[in-house]
């Protein structure tokens, strides 16, 4: 087994839609962030959520097959920060072509520092391996554009770690 330990900082210019429903943003409690993205949801909109630029999108930790993120749109001077929360945010699954994506998204950072007890707070697995299609473990694409991603472990992917 070969695991990938890295801080990875990209900037980047690179759709396929899934909707969350807007009673799930305003988070409050433990994460202390103006949204929150629950353990059990797959997907999440940040124009359906409401999420502004310059705003904080709490993912909370424990297990997931996968999560995908569309539409966080910040601006230059107002990055949106996507960070774990409550745990580390753990992404398996041997069926999948990818554990995380990003889609569609402009300046915003996606971190693994929002809780102390986890030095890479997304650790995140996808192993499918052809045939027909092989997995990534993290997929920045849909022309996303200006991002930062950091605090991660990425291991046993079928094809690469990180597809930007």
């Amino acid at each position: 087994m070969v695991a990938v330990r890295a801080t990875i900082v990209f900037l980047s210019v690179s759709s396929v839609m899934f909707m969350l429903p807007p009673s799930l943003a305003r988070a409050a409690g433990p994460c202390d962030c103006d949204h929150l993205i629950t353990a059990d949801t797959p997907s999440a909109n940040g124009v359906d959520m409401g999420v502004q630029p310059g705003e904080s999108v709490c993912v909370q930790g424990g297990a997931r097959e996968f999560l995908r993120l569309y539409d966080f749109i910040g601006a230059e001077d107002g990055v949106i920060e996507i960070r774990n929360c409550e745990g580390q945010v753990d992404i398996s699954n041997d069926d999948r072509g990818y554990g995380l994506t990003v889609d569609g998204s402009s300046f915003f950072r996606v971190t693994g520092t929002g809780d102390d007890e986890h030095e890479y707070g997304f650790k995140i697995r996808a192993s499918k391996d052809g045939p027909d299609y092989s997995a990534s473990g993290v997929v920045v694409a849909g022309l996303s554009t200006d991002y930062e991603l950091d605090h991660f472990e990425v291991y046993e992917t079928g094809f690469a770690g990180f597809n930007l």
